[in-house]
C-alpha cells in the first residue's frame, strides 16, 4: 500500500470529496488569474 492509499484510507469519503474539490478549485483560480475566460475554462 502506498501513501497515497493509506493516506485516503485515513480520510472520510467526504473529506476526501471536499479535498478534491478545493483542488479543482484551485486550478479554475489559476487559469483565470492568467486572463482565460470562464466559458474557456469551463469547456475544456
Amino acid at each position: 500500500m502506498n501513501n497515497r492509499e493509506m493516506y485516503e484510507k485515513d480520510l472520510g469519503k467526504e473529506e476526501l470529496a471536499g479535498k478534491q474539490e478545493i483542488r479543482y478549485l484551485d486550478k479554475l483560480v489559476d487559469e483565470l488569474a492568467k486572463g482565460k475566460a470562464m466559458e474557456k475554462i469551463l469547456r475544456g
